[in-house]
């Protein structure tokens, strides 16, 4: 298929099978027997072909001849994903050492830092250090 701009507004089909419609100030790509139909109806005109950066390859041994786009000349072009990595990563480290925390330091830290709720009556601070170092290697 070959680029046309479209003159007229009118709707065709490509294949025989499809139905689209042509909007008047686009550039489509249009069949051979669309096409014929579109010029001859006054609808289309043919567009100037965009130059592509075409290269020849000849592989040494077997002598045949392939002609490559490209990549930056193709219609359809790669694009990487967007940023996925943690730029910063989350500060999970405490201000003072855990072992000099109060217990009521220890449970906030534990809450900011990894969501845990630590409930200080109910643990001594040696379990408490040892679930929040837990959930730091986790």
């Amino acid at each position: 298929m070959k680029p046309y701009h479209i003159l007229k507004d009118f709707n065709g089909s490509q294949t025989g099978h499809d139905f689209h419609q042509f909007k008047a100030g686009t550039t489509s790509p249009l069949s051979d027997s669309l096409a014929a139909i579109a010029v001859g109806e006054g609808w289309a005109k043919a567009a100037d072909p965009v130059p592509s950066k075409v290269v020849t390859l000849q592989p040494p041994l077997t002598g045949d001849t392939q002609e490559v786009t490209l990549p930056e000349d193709r219609e359809t072009k790669v694009v990487g994903p967007e940023e996925t990595k943690v730029t910063e990563p989350a500060e999970t480290k405490p201000a003072k050492p855990l072992i000099k925390m109060s217990k009521a330091e220890l449970a906030a830290h534990a809450m900011t830092a990894f969501g845990l709720e630590l409930v200080a009556d109910e643990m001594t601070a040696k379990d408490m250090i040892a679930a929040i170092e837990a959930a730091g290697n986790a």
